[in-house]
Order: structure tokens, then C-alpha cells, then sequence
């Protein structure tokens, strides 16, 4: 495994890590306080680019806090393009690297 396939293999465990803690936001208690959402909001909010065989990746993970709840929201994207994807594309990316 190359130090650049390292690398990407990193980003997506932390893609991945993300995704398993906030995939139950809907049910989260937010911060009572303003300031503490919104810092909230920016240490679980994440945007990766990566290439990986020739295509360029975007993924754009979103938490959001109102007074009551927490949403949490995935886009992808595939050179520039928004596509219909969900966390199973990264997990057959990690494999695909994992197996080389």
C-alpha cells in the first residue's frame, strides 16, 4: 500500500467514524446555549475531497443544531457532479483499498 492510498484510507475512517457517530442525530439533545451549538455544529461537520481511480470525490457531511434537534445530512459528489450515492460507497472504497 502506497503512502497516498494511507492517506486516502485515513480520510475515509474519519468519513466513516463520523457518519456511525451521527447517523442517530434526529434523537441527539442539542447544547442549550447558541455559541455551544454552533461549535457543535463545526466539530461534527466535515467535507473531504479525494480521487480514487481517475474520478474526483466530494463528500460533504452537515450537522445542523436548531433549539430542539440535530440533523445530520451526506452529499456526494463525483467530478463536480452531485450524485446519488449513500455511506456504502465509501465502505467499498475502504475495502477496495483495504484489499490491495
Amino acid at each position: 500500500m502506497t503512502e497516498t492510498e494511507k492517506e486516502l484510507l485515513e480520510k475515509l475512517s474519519d468519513v466513516l467514524y463520523l457518519h456511525d457517530k451521527m447517523k442517530g442525530a434526529y434523537f441527539f439533545t442539542p447544547p442549550g446555549v447558541a455559541s455551544m451549538r454552533r461549535r457543535y455544529e463545526e466539530q461534527n461537520s466535515l467535507e473531504t475531497k479525494f480521487s480514487y481511480k481517475g474520478d474526483d470525490y466530494l463528500v460533504s457531511q452537515v450537522t445542523n443544531c436548531s433549539c430542539k434537534n440535530v440533523y445530520y445530512s451526506v452529499t456526494y459528489y463525483k467530478n463536480g457532479a452531485r450524485i446519488s450515492a449513500d455511506i456504502r460507497l465509501i465502505k467499498k472504497i475502504v475495502s477496495e483499498l483495504e484489499a490491495a
